[in-house]
C-alpha cells in the first residue's frame, strides 16, 4: 500500500487534505512518522544483517557476535517502540474527543481508575458503532501497556476478540486455515 493512501504522512512528504479536526492531524503525523522511522529503522537493520559494517566515523560502539541476532533484536524494539508511540497517539486523540460536549454522556461515565483501553473503546463505539477496529485499536493499547508494564494482563474482553476476528471468518474458510 502506497504512504499516504491510508491517512499516513511518511517523513511529512505526503500532502495532507485540510482536516476536519485538529486532534485527528495530529494523530495522522504522528502515526505517520512512527511508521517512517520504523521503516528507515528497518532499512537500516537489514543492513546489519547482510554484514554492513559501522563506518569508523560513527563514534558509537557495535560489533556484535552475531550480527544477525543483535538486528532482530533491535527490530523488535523499534516495533515496540512504534506499538508504544501509536498507542499513545490514539490516547491523546481519544482524550481530546472525550473532551467534546457531543461525547459528555461517554466521559461523564470515567474516573481516575477508568483504563485508556477502555476509553478508546467507549469513545470509538460512540464513532463508528460495532466496527471491528474497534477491538484494533483497543488490543493496541493492551499491547503497549504489555511492553511498557511486564506484569501486565492486559487482554482484549471475549467479544471484542470475537469482533475483531469476524472479519478473518471467510478469509480463512476460503483458505482452509482455522482461527485459535
Amino acid at each position: 500500500m502506497k504512504a499516504g493512501s491510508t491517512g499516513s504522512i511518511p517523513d511529512g512528504i505526503t500532502k495532507v487534505a485540510k482536516l476536519d479536526s485538529h486532534p485527528l492531524s495530529i494523530l495522522l503525523i504522528d502515526i505517520g512518522d512512527a511508521v517512517s522511522n520504523l521503516n528507515a529503522i528497518v532499512v537500516g537493520l537489514n543492513a546489519v544483517e547482510n554484514g554492513y559494517k559501522k563506518p569508523a566515523s560513527l563514534d558509537i560502539s557495535f560489533d556484535p557476535d552475531d550480527p544477525i541476532f543483535a538486528a532482530r533484536k533491535a527490530r523488535k524494539f523499534a516495533v515496540e517502540a512504534t506499538i508504544i508511540r501509536a498507542s499513545e497517539a490514539i490516547t491523546e486523540y481519544i482524550d481530546a474527543l472525550g473532551k467534546l460536549p457531543r461525547l459528555e454522556s461517554v466521559s461523564s461515565k470515567w474516573n481516575s481508575n477508568t483504563k485508556n483501553a477502555a476509553k478508546v473503546g467507549d469513545v470509538l463505539t460512540a464513532y463508528l458503532g460495532n466496527d471491528f477496529l474497534i477491538p484494533a485499536a483497543v488490543l493496541l493499547v493492551h499491547w503497549r501497556n504489555r511492553i511498557v508494564h511486564r506484569g501486565s494482563n492486559a487482554k482484549l474482553a471475549s467479544i471484542l476478540r470475537a469482533r475483531l476476528m469476524q472479519p478473518c471468518i471467510p478469509i480463512c474458510q476460503r483458505q482452509t486455515l482455522t482461527l485459535g
